[in-house]
């Protein structure tokens, strides 16, 4: 089981990272400008199952590998970078009724959580010594994780559906301008994750 000063370590951390701007953040908005929250928040637990695959993953496999190969990280990070391009190119073009549907699907916010390098830094910076050899910790250290992850992404979706409904004052974004932004912030991401793995090489 987790000390207290642990369980404190994991939600305070998780949750400074998980309340940053990143790409499935970025969907979660989308999804809650186009879908609403009610709809939107489906989509919270394909980001849960997302990111508890990754951890586990990076935590009980790549962290090792990675210590002798390189070149797994480099590979992860060019189809991290090349999957979410495709995202942002599928948001610009996206031009149907924003009331209605959404370019985001449950599959997307999986994969992108799935390929999301805040995942490498929770199996390496955030989970205890132990979490991953040790069942007991291993289960409480993601369940903290959980407690703090469901309220900051439903915070996501529901900002999304407040600017979609112009509650906060922003009259001046559009869903449709907002989705433009999204857009190029995917871009953005897919590019800094790109320039991290070419500049290993």
């Amino acid at each position: 089981m987790l000390s207290a000063s642990e369980f404190l370590y994991i939600t305070s951390f998780s949750g400074i990272i998980l309340a940053m701007p990143g790409p499935t953040n970025t969907l979660l908005f989308s999804s809650g400008v186009t879908r609403g929250l009610r709809q939107s928040a489906t989509l919270i637990w394909a980001e849960l199952i997302g990111y508890l695959l990754a951890i586990s993953l990076w935590g009980v496999l790549l962290l090792q590998l990675v210590r002798d190969h390189q070149w797994i990280l480099i590979g992860l990070n060019l189809i991290a970078s090349a999957y979410i391009a495709w995202l942002a190119i599928k948001t610009w073009r996206f031009n149907g009724d924003l009331h209605t549907q959404s370019s985001v699907t449950w599959g997307n916010v999986f994969f992108a959580t799935l390929f999301n390098p805040k995942a490498f830094l929770f199996a390496s910076q955030v989970m205890p010594t132990g979490t991953f050899t040790n069942l007991p910790i291993y289960g409480s250290a993601l369940a903290s994780f959980t407690l703090v992850l469901l309220p900051i992404s439903a915070c996501w979706c529901l900002f999304g559906h407040l600017v979609s409904t112009q509650k906060t004052g922003m009259s001046f974004l559009s869903p449709r301008k907002f989705l433009r932004l999204s857009a190029i912030a995917l871009a953005t991401f897919s590019a800094s994750i790109f320039y991290s793995a070419v500049s290993r090489i």
